[in-house]
């Protein structure tokens, strides 16, 4: 029935359902008591595949999340005279807690929470089991595609018997194991202790052993595990880095491409990472989540050319790592919408943030179910390929692909902001057209209640259409949030930040204040400024007026400062362009539903073309050429370009050659014209006169 579905129909769909369940929730105010259940009607003209429907639900929880008061009901119908093909619809209705059931969360950070260790010889697997009811599968799985949720071992772990075999759960204060009906040929024993099939769940205390024993040959293989009291929630310590053979480690794109990340730089030590993720707890609604990460870069398998920006975020539990993707989608989810509104997809720009894809540590690869060996030693752990990760964070003790989340977006060229010494005469306004495309993305995407958080000139990149057209896009998006938030910290570049938001960050982290709502646009909106500012006056201008004094005050904290500088900087007829470049920074400038960064932009733009033209445009002691005095190597040099370059990336470097050459050649002209003119020419006076006074003898 859905052989005729197109995968692009199918994408647009999902694209919809999202946007418009954003915007009900933006527009939508949850109630102070109670519980919102959330209606979602999709029609659409073609009937949907089952897998898609389930990555649309996926994608709708993704939106959700960070909204603890809102439940969802998803439904799907066909109506060919649906306009547009699909068509979405949102409608609420207020209700009890009681009334709306969902599947509990597979892990609760709270306070009865227990860290469940198991060692096999001088390899740990940890886990986290919260205070539940519900019973966690236990097992390694038969393939290395065949992983689920629970105390999951990695496929290289053969020494244990595949499958689920055992049930954990952490249930008034003990654990508890049960047998689960599968592979009668292994008997299962916890502390000597048999455990069989149907009989009640066994408890064990807080160490012990587990032993996995083949009742055909007698081989078995034992685990240790132990619980322990959970009170730091953090990855350990990492070790000295381990590259194994040098060798990439693959992971599946989610649209079927293979990439090889290659491995990071030894030199390169583990960053901590902190990312604030919504708790169970009511007195504690958000925490933070802590993590490693490391950077890398990607190639796809059939085509290296493409690259990839790879960052690797090492979690202490697989239950950490599946909230720390939670998480990142739904920021994916928010670019997503940000791009769908300048016409961009996750795959081709133009873009506003670049699309990040979320995928696991895992390798992805499917293969053949292998064949259990009870005395394969502890290095053939480790150097299996879906542990390459745990070597590279030099904890390759600990071989957990499920601990990994690996975010991936295309590698793009930073901008090159030029310096002081391009900016001497007038501003760089040839920036403008590019920077207002950025402009246009800001208010788009602060329209739809999202903010980037850390916009400076280091995020910005060049993107390249497939008709070879450029634009500037943000970069960095595993900081976005939502535009009007309650944080516990902001998590942004200090240097960049408003003076504004540094106070309300200053007060948050003050003992026995309450937690206010913060308009994180005025935020984005300063960093935008001052990637403007960057571009038109010059990098190494605006650096030192972010350095902070003894005092810890920036000088870009100076609106007057500002102002003035900007205006010496230039020529008189420049001052208003220079007033105008120095608004931003007044005291709450930014703030509010008012202020654009598109009509700005447009404000600056119009004081160019409203400029006077004098002489004081071009310095006496530097005069410009004549027109046309070069004009045959500029049409050279686009020739040659043309014949022997393709493409954005190999053009700039091939211009740069040209025009150094072409420069040797008029400068090589110009010294034998200085010679004749300055030497022969007045060497041959003196030989003319005294050939005529021989003559004249």
């Amino acid at each position: 029935m859905t052989a005729d579905i197109d995968p692009r129909f199918e994408e647009a769909a999902r694209i919809e359902a999202t946007t418009r369940f954003h915007e009900f929730l933006v527009r939508q105010k949850a109630p102070a008591n109670g519980v919102w259940l959330v209606k979602i009607r999709i029609a659409t003209s073609r009937p949907l595949s089952d897998p898609v429907r389930a990555k649309i639900r996926e994608s709708l929880l993704d939106v959700r999340g960070g909204h603890r008061d809102i439940r969802t009901r998803v439904t799907f119908t066909v109506d060919p005279s649906v306009p547009r093909g699909c068509e979405v619809r949102c409608d609420a209705a207020e209700t009890g807690r009681d009334e709306v059931s969902e599947p509990p969360p597979e892990f609760d950070d709270d306070d009865q929470s227990e860290l469940l260790v198991l060692s096999w010889g001088a390899l740990r697997f940890e886990f986290v089991l919260s205070a539940s009811p519900k019973w966690l599968p236990f097992g390694r799985p038969h393939a290395r595609d065949d992983y689920g949720p629970g105390v999951v071992l990695p496929r290289s772990m053969l020494a244990v018997p595949s499958g689920r075999l055992l049930d954990f759960r952490f249930h008034n204060g003990d654990l508890e194991l049960r047998r689960f009906p599968h592979g009668p040929h292994i008997a299962v024993s916890a502390d000597d202790h048999l455990l069989i099939t149907d009989q009640s769940p066994h408890v064990v205390g807080r160490r012990g052993r587990i032993t996995f024993t083949d009742v055909n040959t007698g081989e078995g293989c034992t685990l240790d595990y132990e619980l322990q009291d959970w009170l730091v929630g953090q990855p350990s310590v990492p070790g000295e880095p381990d590259h194994l053979d040098g060798s990439p480690h693959p992971t599946v794109h989610e649209t079927g491409r293979i990439l090889l990340i290659e491995p990071p730089s030894t030199a390169t030590k583990p960053e901590e990472r902190l990312f604030p993720v919504p708790s169970s707890s009511p007195e504690r609604p958000m925490r933070h989540l802590v993590t490693q990460v490391l950077y890398s870069v990607a190639t796809e398998q059939d085509r290296p050319a493409n690259r990839w920006h790879v960052k690797m975020y090492r979690c202490a539990t697989p239950q950490h790592a599946a909230q720390l993707r939670r998480y990142l989608r739904t920021q994916a989810v928010l670019i997503e919408q940000v791009n769908a509104s300048v016409g961009g997809t996750a795959q081709a720009p133009p873009w506003v943030i670049t699309p990040v894809h979320v995928l696991s540590g895992r390798t992805g690869l499917t293969g053949p179910p292998q064949a259990t060996d009870l005395s394969m030693p502890e290095h053939e752990v480790v150097s299996d390929p879906e542990n390459r990760l745990s070597a590279w964070f030099g904890v390759a003790d600990r071989p957990q692909p499920a601990c990994f989340v690996l975010v991936v977006s295309p590698l793009l060229t930073p901008v090159g902001w030029p310096r002081a010494d391009m900016r001497t005469v007038a501003p760089g306004v040839e920036q403008l057209p590019e920077l207002r495309t950025l402009a246009i993305g800001l208010d788009a995407m602060h329209k739809r209640d999202i903010a980037h958080c850390d916009i400076k000139p280091a995020n910005v990149c060049r993107y390249l259409t497939a008709n070879n057209r450029s634009g500037y896009v943000l970069i960095d998006g595993d900081s976005v949030a939502r535009a009007t938030a309650q944080l516990p910290e902001l998590r942004f570049s200090a240097a960049y930040a408003s003076p504004e938001v540094l106070y309300q960050r200053h007060r948050m982290r003050a003992p026995g204040r309450e937690r206010q709502e913060i308009d994180l646009r005025e935020h984005d909106r300063f960093g935008f400024a001052l990637v403007v500012l960057t571009a038109v006056a010059g990098e190494d201008r605006v650096a030192p007026m972010l350095t902070q004094d003894d005092d810890g005050r920036r000088t870009v904290d100076s609106p007057d400062v500002v102002a003035g500088a900007l205006a010496a900087y230039w020529p008189e007829h420049w001052r208003p362009f220079a007033r105008m470049l120095a608004a931003p920074f007044q005291p709450s400038a930014l703030g509010g539903d008012e202020w654009s960064a598109t009509k700005w932009i447009d404000e600056l733009q119009s004081l160019i073309r409203a400029r006077p033209s004098t002489k004081d445009d071009r310095p006496e002691d530097e005069p410009l050429p004549p027109v046309g005095r070069h004009a045959r190597h500029v049409d050279e040099i686009r020739a040659e370009v043309r014949a022997d370059a393709t493409g954005h990336k190999n053009r700039v470097p091939a211009v740069a050659a040209a025009v150094q050459r072409h420069q040797m050649s008029v400068a090589r002209h110009a010294y034998w014209r200085e010679v004749a003119v300055r030497g022969l020419l007045p060497m041959a006076i003196p030989l003319i006169l005294l050939f005529g006074l021989l003559m004249g003898r």
